[in-house]
């Protein structure tokens, strides 16, 4: 990593990390347990909706483009 590259990340993400630090301080574990299961399950269905769009457009051997 170079020194400005090393810079401009610690400008962006030492903000950010204490923001997000400050806004999930409001939070108790439990709902941040059920913010979790929420996002990982989303995630889940958006790999699984990419996987299933991507054998659909997929052409088959037998149909050569």
């Amino acid at each position: 990593m170079t020194p400005k590259a090393y810079r401009d990340g610690g400008a962006m993400f030492l903000p950010l990390a204490r923001h997000m630090d400050a806004a999930m301080a409001e939070f108790t574990p439990e709902e941040l347990e059920i913010a979790t299961r929420f996002m990982t399950s989303m995630i889940e269905a958006t790999v699984r909706a990419g996987q299933e769009a991507a054998q659909q457009t997929a052409p088959s051997p037998a149909d050569p483009q």
